[in-house]
Formats: C-alpha cells, sequence, structure tokens
C-alpha cells in the first residue's frame, strides 16, 4: 500500500500531510503553530526522520478535519520533514 497524501485542514487553513502508516508518532513543522498553543516535553525526544537526527522539545494539540471529519491527536514539533516524493513539502 503507498502512502496517503493529501491537506487537512488546521485553524481553516489546508496543510499538505504524509499519513504514514508505519510511523509511532505525529509531526508538525513549527512554521505552521502559534506558540502559545504548545507544550513542553520534560525531556527532549530523540527521533530519526528522513535521515536525519532531532531532539523534539515540544507538542501540539492538532484539532484538524480530514474529508469534513474531526480529528483530534498530539503532534510532535520539528523544524523540517522534509519534500514528498513528488518534491512538495511535507507540513504535517
Amino acid at each position: 500500500m503507498g502512502r496517503i497524501r493529501e491537506n487537512i485542514t488546521i485553524d481553516g487553513r489546508n496543510y499538505w500531510t504524509l499519513f504514514d502508516s508505519g510511523s509511532r508518532n505525529n509531526y508538525i513543522i513549527q512554521g505552521l503553530i502559534n506558540d502559545s498553543e504548545t507544550f513542553s516535553y520534560k525531556e527532549p525526544q530523540k527521533v530519526h526522520l528522513g535521515g536525519q537526527a532531532h531532539s523534539i522539545k515540544k507538542g501540539y494539540l492538532i484539532n484538524s478535519l480530514i474529508d469534513g471529519k474531526e480529528v483530534v491527536g498530539i503532534a510532535r514539533i520539528i523544524d523540517h520533514m522534509g519534500n514528498d516524493e513528488e518534491g512538495k513539502e511535507i507540513e504535517v
């Protein structure tokens, strides 16, 4: 099964999203969110994405719409995730 890519709506704006069923966590790039809506982890979370090591210090509660359905979850905040197979930047 291929990876699913489509826009989701967060706070009335559309963001390019990669749905990866093999991922244990959700991520969102820093530039999309309001810092007042974040929380800090007690200890930095070490992750590897796109061939790079990252230290995650903050999280974000996502309230989104996907195909008109409300979806709520927690995402780790990251500076950059990379691009999809077509060269489009992955935002969530």
